[in-house]
């Protein structure tokens, strides 16, 4: 059974994604270091970041936000993260 911070998570990424090249591959609330790791995959320009940090600050409870970009010609774009106090 998925956690309540993954499911809020999974609605808030993939809302972030909507209209974009990029599609939600996985969310992972259950970490050993307590981070939120985010997995996508697209291609062309992702979303500004602050449209999922914003919200996810939030809903985090503390947690790390990691989010993973993966490019969809097979190039790892890039990740950002933000630590959530």
């Amino acid at each position: 059974m998925a956690s309540k911070v993954a499911l809020r998570t999974t609605a808030l990424a993939q809302g972030w994604l909507e209209d974009s090249g990029y599609r939600l591959l996985s969310v992972d609330a259950e970490t050993a270091d307590g981070s939120v790791k985010v997995l996508v995959v697209g291609s062309g320009e992702l979303p500004p970041r602050n449209q999922l940090e914003t919200p996810a600050f939030q809903l985090l409870f503390g947690n790390r936000l990691d989010v993973k970009v993966i490019n969809a010609d097979g190039f790892t774009g890039g990740s950002f993260e933000r630590s959530v106090p």
